[in-house]
This record gives C-alpha cells, sequence and structure tokens, in this order.
C-alpha cells in the first residue's frame, strides 16, 4: 500500500485461506494492490497465537498455508521492485531466488527463514545462512 501511495502499481503474490475473507481481498483491491496472483487454497490462512509473560514473548503457530511454487509467478513477468517477507518459511528459498531473479531490485525480510516450528507448535529460532539467495538481495 506504501507503493500504491506513490503511483506505483503493487502486486502480491500469496497464497491465503477461505477464512481470509473476501473483505480483506477487496480492501486490498479498494487501496491499488493487484490481487491477481493472490491465490485462495483448501488450507487455512497462516495465523499464530502470541504470548507476552514477564516480558518475553512466544509464538505458537495455529494454521499454516500452503507454500508459494515457481508457477504462482508467471516467468515472463519482468519485476522492477520486488519484496520477500516470509513469516513460517512459506516461500522455499528455491521459489525466493526465482522470483529475485525476475526483479530489478529486491528486499527481504527473512523472519521466516530464521524460525522453525517445534512439535508442539512453538515457534523456534534457527540458524539460517543461505548466501546464494542473499547474493540476489538488494535490500534486506
Amino acid at each position: 500500500m506504501a507503493a500504491a501511495s506513490f503511483g506505483i502499481k503493487p502486486y502480491i503474490v500469496s497464497k491465503i485461506g477461505r477464512d481470509f475473507g473476501r473483505e480483506r481481498i477487496e480492501w486490498l483491491r479498494q487501496m491499488g494492490v493487484d490481487t491477481r496472483f493472490l491465490k485462495v487454497t483448501a488450507a487455512p490462512t497462516t495465523k499464530f497465537e502470541i504470548r507476552y509473560r514477564r516480558g518475553r514473548r512466544s509464538m505458537r503457530l495455529l494454521s499454516e498455508c500452503e507454500k508459494l511454487r515457481l508457477s504462482d509467478l508467471r516467468r515472463d513477468l519482468r519485476i522492477q521492485s520486488l519484496h520477500i517477507g516470509p513469516v513460517t518459511g512459506e516461500i522455499p528459498e528455491v521459489v525466493a531466488k526465482s522470483f529475485a531473479d525476475q526483479s530489478m531490485l529486491t528486499s527481504l525480510d527473512p523472519q521466516g527463514y530464521l524460525r522453525r516450528i517445534g512439535r508442539d507448535k512453538r515457534v523456534l529460532r534457527r540458524p539460517w545462512l543461505d548466501r546464494s539467495l542473499l547474493r540476489r538481495i538488494d535490500v534486506l
């Protein structure tokens, strides 16, 4: 929406569940976001439970939507600027690399690559350093 406020036509490439709601999709469109690459799936939208206790935060994964695939973005699309922002690794690194290769300028929020989900669905830290992806990133 920030890009749209500058007169740029932004696209969103993501997967959401039916629980996301048509109202939210329509709101994105009204805000100037092109949703043609937004796919509604049978899986629920990714959601977390966040708790704060004694100044510490804990997160638990409640639901996780389908991962993006290479086929979710047309290969012939030339992207001026791209932001990759996984929250649970739902953008596999091979997909992120391919998307970045189509972009003139790519930014990355790596939080989804720095998390792993424990057996009890708690969100835990994990080390990550994919230099082959980072070489394609202009803004981290």
